[in-house]
């Protein structure tokens, strides 16, 4: 996903539910990436646009 306007891109997870995500952003991965300034981490609610586009199986 690109928004240009800002300069930001990135990529696109899928979770069960809230205390996934939690999980996901409280290990290693993004432990390593939060050492890196020019990088952020945002989560979002399921984009039903994208989704759509991507087939995901959100319903």
């Amino acid at each position: 996903m690109i928004n240009e306007a800002q300069s930001e891109a990135g990529g696109i997870y899928l979770f069960d539910d809230g205390a996934t995500v939690q999980a996901f952003l409280d290990g290693p991965i993004i432990a390593e990436m939060k050492g890196d300034p020019t990088l952020s981490i945002k989560a979002f609610d399921v984009i039903g646009g994208l989704t759509t586009i991507t087939r995901g199986p959100v319903k």
